[in-house]
């Protein structure tokens, strides 16, 4: 039966993406994610430093939907910052052909084109203060108006947001509305950093290097469990970020004069050309300055 082959494959699914972590607090989000994927509708928030996999949940959380053809509508809100407040309101609502200067053309805005599927906001401090007030209706309602129209759309989505800026001081600032934070706090999560979580490595590794640009790299077993190590040793203060950068040097290395496959010697003196300093030494460092 069709039915029960495609419940099947949905089970397979969540149970991959739960035990594809091995640390037991990224297995805990995992579990919750996929249980409220199945149709609670009520909106999560991704909480954690720069680097930490906020958007690839997001999207892995997305995928956990049974409507795979639904879209996914990525929102970076930095891109608000400092712009037209008309201009904001109308990426995310829509806007009628002469709403205000320069809209020339009706527009369906970002939670029309999120119907149906998953609305990420990432980094939703940088979401002007009047548009939030806006998105709190259509969060109550699932209603909402473009600009310069008195017509109601309705748009059905999953909402999540993500911000690597501390709650607390966020509201405090006025950068977050109190009642927009309200509706968005039931499910939120704060992703660990890779120091907390170290067994976890391996596993982003892998992932990074089966995508197209670090599939390049000729890196045996013997040198992967190398890379793993010094990774492990290393702060990673940019948690993924730094992966990609040290993958990135390697890339070039690799490359350089041409194609070769790289050695541990090669990659243990990456990582001392780019050793952190440690507590003494930085003791040491304060006390002759």
């Amino acid at each position: 039966f069709p039915f029960i082959q495609e419940l099947n494959n949905k089970i397979d699914s969540e149970v991959g993406l739960v035990n594809k972590f091995r640390s037991e607090k990224m297995q805990r989000i995992m579990r919750d994610l996929s249980i409220i994927s199945r149709g609670v509708g009520i909106p999560v928030l991704l909480l954690g430093e720069t680097g930490t996999g906020k958007t690839t949940l997001a999207k892995q959380f997305h995928k956990l939907n049974e409507k795979k053809e639904a879209p996914f509508v990525d929102v970076v809100c930095g891109n608000f910052v400092g712009a037209d407040l008309n201009l904001v309101k109308s990426q995310l609502f829509g806007h009628v052909k002469g709403a205000y200067t320069g809209a020339d053309n009706d527009s369906s805005g970002l939670l029309a084109e999120a119907d149906g599927g998953t609305l990420f906001l990432d980094e939703i401090g940088d979401i002007p203060m009047e548009a939030q007030r806006l998105l709190i209706d259509a969060l109550d309602s699932n209603n909402f108006r473009a600009v310069g129209s008195h017509d109601v759309q309705h748009s059905n989505f999953q909402l999540l947001c993500a911000t690597n800026k501390d709650i607390d001081t966020m509201l405090q600032k006025n950068e977050l509305s109190q009642d927009f934070y309200f509706r968005i706090r039931n499910f939120n999560y704060t992703i660990p950093p890779l120091r907390e979580r170290p067994e976890d490595i391996p596993v982003i590794l892998e992932e990074l290097l089966d995508t197209k640009i670090y599939k390049k790299l000729n890196i045996d077993q013997m040198t992967k469990n190398v890379l793993i190590k010094n990774l492990k040793k290393h702060r990673l203060p940019a948690n993924i970020r730094d992966i990609e950068f040290f993958l990135n040097q390697l890339l070039l290395k690799s490359q350089d004069p041409e194609t070769n496959s790289l050695s541990a010697e090669e990659i243990n003196q990456l990582f001392e050309e780019n050793r952190e300093p440690t507590q003494d030494e930085d003791f040491t460092n304060t006390i002759l300055e």
